[in-house]
């Protein structure tokens, strides 16, 4: 059994047994982001609007990351 934990700051806890399993904690922000990408749509024309705040998606070497633009 596990459980999945959504924040609402974008990201994810993953527990297996009551232990986290870090490879498995990506934002649920980042996995829409990888959605929009996958329907050809560019993340970073958008703003996200989380329950603490609205977020905005940029570029990395890496991939793509995410800040918040104003917080509630």
């Amino acid at each position: 059994m596990f459980e999945v934990l959504f924040f609402s700051n974008g990201n994810t806890a993953f527990l297996k047994n009551g232990k986290q399993e870090p490879k498995l904690q990506e934002s649920w922000l980042m996995l829409y982001v990888k959605f929009l990408e996958e329907k050809g749509i560019d993340p970073l024309e958008g703003t996200y609007a989380l329950p603490d705040g609205i977020a905005k998606i940029f570029k990395t070497d890496s991939g793509y990351n995410w800040r918040f633009l104003s917080r509630s």
